[in-house]
């Protein structure tokens, strides 16, 4: 389920019930005042109420629809024409801290540097984030020009305060070519302290553009101070040492809802795992998508079916059926 908050509209539904119990008093009070016969109340109920529950039933349909759920999963198999790789790289202050090999920041572009030197025909581009996100490299099959970005990457380039994945998501998304046979990867590096932004409007444009997102955790969940740039500890607004820790199941979240998968920059196999799916995504000529059902389709055509069989209803010849009168 990409879009859950659309069940708050479900909150209408106890609104409607009530609504309709009242527009059945109104109804029934004119029937009897025009003179209908008390003898088909049973009648009036069954058909006042079929039609409005069917009508309810649809609106609940439509608002699941709207939730973008999936259920199930099918395997696409496509032509490749080509991979294109972006590097979104966390420069917030918190990637000071030294919990990894070196600090943080130095971890996620030791990994890059890999993980580039792997690739034979790279198409590589790099974004950098804090609270805001901006495009370090667009991307380009220039190995040294990608070498000599990564190498060159400092905390101090972006002034905004923060950590935004959200944005670094749009702006990666935003630098791959319009060509939907390419194979689309967002290498993240980051320790998922997030302050602003919205990852799972952006996780859904994502998944419905088939790009994958493979998240490297850096950090550890026991955390680390986080330095200024002198080297002495920062201070929070209480006046203790700032500490910062890795947010793995942020990360693994985005991993997971783009098809994509989560990686611990700990883990001394994370850079031969990250280089043996990249060359298997370089090489191959055709690459198996796999997406999720989509079951908006399915809860559309029921409401449509709904709304249909509240038609039915109405149109019925009610006299000839129980003997009720057909403007009930």
């Amino acid at each position: 389920m990409l879009n859950p908050q659309a069940l708050w509209l479900l909150i209408i539904i106890p609104l409607l019930l009530i609504l309709t119990l009242w527009r059945f008093s109104q109804s029934w009070r004119t029937y009897i005042a025009l003179g209908g016969s008390s003898n088909v109340r049973i009648q009036f109920i069954l058909r006042y109420f079929t039609r409005e529950f069917m009508i309810i039933l649809a609106i609940i349909c439509i608002i699941l629809a709207l939730t973008d759920s999936h259920w199930g999963e099918t395997v696409i198999r496509e032509p490749n024409s080509s991979t294109e790789i972006i590097f979104a790289i966390d420069i917030s202050q918190s990637m000071r801290a030294e919990d990894s090999a070196g600090n943080r920041l130095q971890s996620a572009q030791f990994i890059a540097q890999e993980l580039l030197l792997s690739l034979q025909e790279p198409r590589v581009g790099v974004v950098i984030f804090k609270g805001e996100a901006f495009t370090a490299l667009p991307i380009t099959s220039d190995k040294e020009m990608v070498t000599h970005v990564l190498e060159s990457l400092d905390i101090s380039w972006l002034s905004y305060a923060g950590s935004n994945i959200a944005d670094a998501l749009k702006e990666s998304r935003a630098l791959f070519s319009l060509d939907n046979q390419s194979e689309r990867i967002i290498v993240l590096f980051s320790d998922g302290e997030v302050t602003t932004g919205n990852t799972k409007e952006e996780l859904r444009k994502l998944f419905h553009n088939n790009i994958k997102v493979y998240s490297v955790g850096i950090g550890t969940t026991e955390g680390a101070i986080v330095p200024d740039t002198h080297g002495s500890p920062r201070i929070n607004s209480h006046g203790e040492f700032l500490q910062s820790s890795l947010n793995p199941s942020l990360l693994k979240n985005i991993a997971y809802n783009s098809n994509g998968s989560y990686f611990w920059a700990g883990d001394p196999q994370t850079v031969e795992l990250l280089k043996k799916i990249l060359k298997q995504n370089e090489n191959k000529k055709f690459r198996i998508t796999i997406q999720k059902r989509s079951l908006f389709n399915f809860f559309v055509i029921l409401a449509i079916l709904f709304l249909s069989i509240s038609q039915i209803i109405r149109s019925l010849p009610w006299t000839r059926i129980f003997g009720a009168r057909d403007d009930i």
